[in-house]
């Protein structure tokens, strides 16, 4: 019933310990057996022991904890030597958690664990640069690509990457990281904050700021969770403020293979056992015979939800309308610049070609490209808000947000639909292309821009019109009001 696989890896149930909660499992495991959880991750691996942070380690905050730990372990050779053969006595998936303070640090853990027995590795890409003045490898995608493929290039196992909610773009980092050769992505880690003792007027941790965890961040993590499963096409393992099997089963709906649960080991040692017996409780009552039914059965668009409708004809499919961040952003129509934006991230090979013919045809009229990638999400919404035209070359996905944010930016979109935009992509103010039809892209981008130069008031109908749509079907208030009808159909059937 709870059984899932990932990276080819099998677990008994989809419930992990979390690195730096469970130590090595030989504590918990005198609250109960933990061979019953689905794998532990390790205490984070340094490639040499580390004493941690000093003064203050835990601060608990409403609903949640802060910890400035500082990945305190003895070292991977003393893990392998001594703690790895404890472990493997539980009788359960062992996941090494790798951390370092720079890529050669990391590399020389992944060598010290070639030909080990364990099952996976996490690499923790949270932990702080030091030879880039202490940031973390996991905040810019482009870092964490680097790490990312020189570790894949000599892990011996599965490869995890676990990453950090402090990203300046989560989605971004877990597709470069995918690209890079992650097998499976892990989020959230914990969320960088600060703790004052005002009698002391001075913050409680030495290191000033430390990271918070616990039921107090589960509506970020179940987010970014739902959007990364959405981007890419590995495993996703969701963690974060997870206390109970419900909340376990939400991640799972979100679209996480698995989930790990932390914090809640520290205020309730058998959380654990807990928590698979009332996922197993939920199925049974839910009439679930296979858990990997519910992997991400809360759709994104009404095109996703007709397919998991027909696919699980037994099942009641629920749609969550997926929200438009635009920052309060109102663009001037006037005053955009002749720029046709493409985001450099889907068929590759199209966007060459429909660059290179609309160039040799040299009908562009002053209009340039502008080539997103590696940007964060506000600044691809700057970039969109100066262009007047927008390629879209999605494939198949959840629903297709870069087109959407684009119409709301006030660009006219032209391209590929990738099923999920099928429902916003609208003849009155869009235009819409068969998949592939690179000739019918080049031929509407002309079409547009004549429009443009001619001053023609089809071209702002279009746009105004394409707003307004995606500002009232896609808002705030709409998501809000789909999570309340989703959990209220949810709970009156439990």
């Amino acid at each position: 019933m709870l059984k899932v696989n990932i990276n080819g890896v099998d677990f008994k149930n989809p419930v992990i310990a979390a690195s730096g909660t469970f130590g090595f499992g030989s504590e918990y495991n005198e609250f109960y057996d933990v061979g019953i959880l689905g794998g532990i991750s390790s205490k984070g691996l340094t490639i040499n022991p580390k004493e941690g942070n000093s003064g203050i380690r835990v601060f608990e905050t409403p609903s949640g904890m802060m910890n400035s730990v500082g990945l305190q372990n003895p070292g991977i050779d003393k893990f392998i030597n001594e703690e790895l053969i404890k472990m493997k006595q539980f009788d359960t998936n062992i996941i090494a958690n790798v951390g370092g303070g720079c890529i050669e640090d990391y590399e020389a853990a992944i060598e010290r664990l070639r030909g080990t027995d364990i099952d996976m590795i996490e690499l923790n890409i949270s932990c702080p640069n030091v030879k880039s003045g202490g940031m973390a490898f996991g905040i810019k995608s482009e870092v964490a690509y680097e790490i990312v493929s020189k570790i894949k290039a000599i892990a011996h196992k599965p490869l995890m990457v676990k990453l950090s909610p402090n990203a300046e773009d989560i989605v971004d980092m877990a597709t470069q990281c995918e690209k890079a050769g992650a097998d499976s992505i892990s989020l959230i880690n914990t969320i960088k904050g600060l703790a004052i003792d005002p009698y002391k007027r001075k913050p409680i941790f030495d290191n000033v700021y430390a990271g918070l965890s616990g039921p107090a961040v589960k509506p970020i993590a179940l987010r970014m969770v739902h959007e990364v499963s959405k981007a890419v096409s590995i495993p996703v393992i969701g963690l974060g403020g997870i206390v109970s099997g419900t909340d376990a089963i939400e991640f799972m709906m979100a679209g996480a293979t698995a989930i790990q649960i932390g914090t809640v080991n520290f205020f309730n040692p058998n959380a654990g056992k807990e928590v698979v017996k009332q996922m197993e409780q939920f199925c049974m009552e839910q009439g679930i015979k296979d858990i990997n039914e519910i992997i991400g059965i809360i759709s994104i668009s009404q095109d996703n939800k007709e397919y998991l409708e027909y696919t699980f004809k037994d099942r009641i499919i629920n749609r969550i309308i997926n929200c438009i961040e635009y920052y309060g952003i109102n663009p001037n129509y006037e005053s955009k610049n002749k720029v046709i934006s493409i985001i450099e991230k889907n068929n590759i090979q199209d966007f060459i070609q429909i660059i290179n013919i609309l160039k040799i045809r040299d009908n562009l009229k002053g209009h340039t490209f502008d080539i997103i990638k590696n940007e964060t999400h506000q600044n691809v919404l700057q970039r969109l808000e100066k262009s007047k035209i927008y390629i879209s070359l999605s494939d198949e996905e959840g629903f297709g947000l870069s087109a959407a944010e684009a119409m709301a930016m006030g660009c006219v979109v032209i391209g590929y639909h990738g099923q999920g935009a099928k429902e916003y992509f609208k003849e009155e103010f869009s235009y819409r292309v068969e998949q592939g039809d690179v000739i019918d892209i080049c031929k509407k981008v002309e079409e547009v821009i004549e429009l443009i130069e001619n001053r023609n008031e089809e071209y702002l109908s279009k746009v105004k019109k394409a707003r307004e749509f995606i500002l009232a079907n896609y808002s705030k208030e709409q998501q809000e009001k789909s999570v309340v009808e989703t959990w209220t159909d949810i709970l009156t059937r439990l």
